[in-house]
């Protein structure tokens, strides 16, 4: 049975990936002609191998008959990712031009779904939030600049429910659009509203894939069900789902990793997304020397689970550090991070601020300098 079971996943898979590639060189020839569309299509399959480290990814996952690469892509088929190679295409052929975003994340009040400091349930905002029309106004800006990816997250995400879904509708036609949650009372009713005004996907949270531990870095009885019941009212609905947690260096082991990842599977949890440690809230002693052995972990864990792992219900290892170790980070240069008052943040994964500069004086090919042009040309 399972045997019968991975022979039907893999034709499916090959069938996607041809349809993929009529996709991608229909549009080089649209973009290019005839006689250059052969060469720009190499140009970009060399980009996302040297992206993927020379690695072909194994792993897709399907949802209402949509297909998900990344955590971080567009659906396929969809108008998103339709964007998505639009700007791909951009960028190699005008390298000088302003190049378009492809990320923006945007919180609805208050801090980061991740951050306990300012649990979902207690009601509060910790900044006063923007207007709706702010909100609005936003998204048009950010679909004018190439965006394909809307993540939508905060507190008062789900306290400003209508918002929300408006927000949904809103940005659902050219976009695909995420819920960054800690799932508190997402309930079956909730997530119907969602998934019907065009939501694509919901990552959950966590500080800890192991109930008691969570609940107590929470500080609520009831957090780890709620956002077990996140995942689970997503999947009854078929959306993508994903967790996410900030683990603390000492809790980094294999065991750990090895555990965390079994549980997703059981769960049926499309990614799971372990992100760089904020040294300033978690140090330990000796935090140099346990990062580096903890960032080679995280990268062997990156490999095993998305390269030598074909067990089908394997969840996607997300773990950005694994290129940016490689070639840089390259979400600040092709991203937006926006907090409750709508200003822009540095980036999620590496910290920096040179497209939050740019963005706001709309000159982005001012401050691409070589090197950074270098790094940038590989997403």
């Amino acid at each position: 049975m399972l045997h019968h079971q991975s022979r039907t996943l893999s034709l499916r898979l090959k069938i996607v990936h041809l349809q993929l590639f009529l996709k991608i060189t229909w549009a080089c020839l649209q973009k290019v002609g005839f006689k250059k569309a052969g060469q720009l299509r190499q140009q970009l399959f060399i980009k996302y191998q040297r992206l993927q480290g020379q690695l072909t990814c194994c792993r897709v996952h399907r949802t209402a008959g949509k297909y998900h690469w990344h955590y971080h892509l567009p659906v396929f088929p969809s108008r998103a990712f339709n964007r998505l190679l639009e700007n791909e295409l951009q960028v190699l052929t005008q390298p000088n031009q302003e190049r378009p975003l492809n990320i923006a994340k945007i919180q609805l009040g208050g801090e980061s779904p991740a951050n306990p400091s300012a649990p979902a349930w207690t009601g509060k905002s910790r900044v006063k939030a923007l207007q709706r029309q702010d909100y609005l106004n936003l998204l048009e800006e950010l679909k004018a600049k190439g965006v394909h990816q809307i993540q939508l997250c905060g507190p008062a995400a789900l306290e400003r429910f209508s918002l929300l879904v408006e927000l949904i509708l809103k940005a659902a036609p050219w976009a695909t659009v995420w819920l960054l949650t800690d799932g508190y009372k997402l309930d079956e009713k909730r997530m119907t509203l969602l998934k019907e005004a065009g939501l694509k996907g919901v990552s959950v949270a966590l500080e800890h894939h192991q109930d008691e531990i969570h609940n107590q870095r929470i500080g609520n009885p009831e957090a780890f069900y709620w956002a077990e019941q996140a995942i689970l009212h997503a999947q009854a609905k078929e959306l993508a789902t994903a967790w996410h947690l900030q683990p603390h260096p000492a809790e980094t082991t294999p065991q750990f990793i090895d555990s965390l990842m079994q549980k997703a599977k059981e769960l049926g949890v499309h990614y799971v997304q372990l992100s760089d440690f904020p040294k300033p809230q978690k140090a330990l002693p000796s935090t140099q020397s346990l990062a580096q052995r903890q960032h080679n972990l995280l990268e062997e864990a990156y490999i095993k689970y998305n390269h030598q792992t074909a067990e089908p219900g394997t969840p996607t290892f997300v773990y950005m550090g694994y290129h940016q170790r490689r070639i840089g980070c390259f979400y600040h240069l092709r991203s937006v991070n926006y907090n409750a008052q709508g200003q822009l943040e540095p980036c999620a994964f590496c910290y920096s601020n040179a497209n939050q500069e740019a963005y706001h004086i709309k000159k982005q090919h001012l401050i691409h300098q070589a090197s950074v042009q270098h790094k940038a040309a590989f997403f």
